[in-house]
């Protein structure tokens, strides 16, 4: 909706310090004629902000940002490398969070509602009609040569100048990040990864024998990069890890500014910039937000997505696009993976061609938005003592309860009244934000007052 629209511009401003804490935001008739909107409009934009905590009504004067709440300011200190050791307990939540007869807000796999099934099915029917050997035939690297001119010509179009020859089909984004950390580190080896980091990559980190180094991130605008700058002036990390437009779990979005400096200060450092950009294609705005592979101009950026949280989490298609380390990446992709299945990619590269693709994502960031409004809006309303950052995309909320709450105990708590969600220790290799937890809205028809009334019981028991 349009006012939707207004209040995350307005809420972007506040973050990024146009508007400052304490000064009057336009008034509903400013902003009637300064944007073009109905002062109706305007006045829900307004409303919205002052739901989510960012703005207060002050009588016969207007409205004046609040300060953002002290829990999301960004950590000044840049811990010592670690060794991961997450394994363990990331799987047994996960491995609890799949239990039947849940509200599943844990993981974040969209539920089926959000995916194109219906037109999936038709496609692979048709591909097993013409083609009946797909069913079983392989699918060797690089990949299905229509499926890789598909997705060049996506990133082609967010700005990244790269080939169908350029990229490898791989199964998923995990494996896409696996390879490239295989290819750029060995064991005991340093990483600089964002803090809290997407726990998968902690479990890749772990597997391989590889060291965390955590650099804090604004929850609203993603890594610190003075504290990146820093960091690889002490120590010696082999490579970075980093996801630019809406970071699992907190769902940042980094500043264009930020993104080229970022690319920049990392290639005249020569270490390499691995990027995880599968959330790319659920924002919320008009346009999609550049990738850090579109300031890549030395081959420097290792480009990782996948289809998972879009189009088919079944389906295991992810790809690299590897820079210069495109012929070690395949070389290693052949001799691990071996071969992939030709009907997902073979059907992925037909639902791509067919162009339904752009209308199923208008139509899902749309669904999103409304699902993260509504969310914000009940735990807004239900005075809970929690803050967060308001996403400009993706399907995930960063919440974050006061310091002294386990949010792994409250996790098992809530499990026992049938809600499932992400503590947030899980995603850090130091055991940090143990206060905050990861929810997705990925889910269809959510009673929030299930989850607002589940969060009192927890936080008062």
């Amino acid at each position: 909706m349009l006012y939707q629209q207004v209040a995350e511009q307005l809420a972007e401003h506040i973050r990024t310090g146009v508007f400052a804490e304490g000064e009057r935001i336009p008034s509903i008739r400013k902003l009637h004629q300064q944007w073009g909107v109905s002062q109706s409009t305007a006045l829900a934009a307004l409303s919205a902000l002052e739901a989510q905590g960012l703005i207060e009504a002050r009588p016969r004067s207007g409205f004046y940002v609040k300060a953002l709440p002290e829990r999301l300011q960004v950590e000044e200190h840049v811990p010592a490398p670690v060794a991961v050791s997450r394994h363990q307990l990331i799987n047994h939540v996960l491995n609890q969070s799949r239990q039947p007869g849940l509200m599943h807000l844990g993981a974040a796999v969209p539920e089926a509602v959000f995916l194109p099934q219906e037109i999936l099915r038709r496609i692979s029917n048709r591909c097993l009609r013409e083609q009946p050997g797909l069913i079983t035939d392989y699918a060797f690297p690089p990949g299905n040569k229509v499926l890789r001119q598909q997705i060049a010509v996506r990133m082609q179009a967010a700005g990244c100048s790269v080939s169908a020859s350029e990229l490898l089909i791989t199964q998923g984004c995990q494996e896409a990040l696996s390879l490239c950390l295989r290819v750029l580190a060995r064991p005991g080896d340093l990483i600089a990864i964002e803090s809290p980091a997407y726990h998968g990559l902690l479990q890749a980190l772990e597997a391989l024998g590889l060291q965390a180094l955590e650099i804090p991130c604004d929850p609203a605008r993603g890594m610190d990069l003075e504290a990146l700058a820093a960091a690889i002036q002490e120590w010696p990390v082999k490579a970075c890890v980093v996801s630019a437009n809406f970071s699992n779990p907190t769902g940042s979005l980094m500043p264009d500014e930020h993104k080229q400096r970022l690319v920049n200060m990392l290639s005249e450092a020569q270490i390499p910039l691995v990027e995880d950009d599968t959330y790319a294609d659920l924002h919320y705005g008009r346009r999609q937000p550049l990738p850090l592979k579109a300031w890549d101009r030395e081959g420097n950026v290792l480009y990782c997505s996948a289809f998972s949280k879009t189009i088919a989490p079944g389906f295991r298609v992810g790809w690299v696009a590897g820079g210069r380390y495109h012929q070690p990446l395949q070389q290693l992709l052949t001799v691990t993976t071996m071969a992939s299945h030709a009907l997902s990619q073979q059907v992925m590269a037909e639902y791509l061609h067919s162009g339904d693709y752009d209308r199923h994502l208008r139509k899902v960031r749309r669904q999103y938005r409304q699902q993260l409004h509504n969310l914000v809006d009940a735990l807004h309303a239900s005075g809970l003592p929690v803050a967060w950052s308001l996403p400009q995309g993706g399907f995930l909320l960063w919440l974050i309860l006061p310091a002294e709450v386990d949010a792994l105990a409250v996790y098992e708590q809530m499990l026992q009244k049938g809600i499932s969600v992400m503590p947030g220790s899980l995603f850090s290799a130091s055991e940090r934000f143990r206060h905050c937890m990861r929810i997705s809205i990925a889910v269809s028809q959510p009673d929030w007052s299930l989850l607002v009334a589940a969060l009192r019981g927890s936080l008062t028991d």
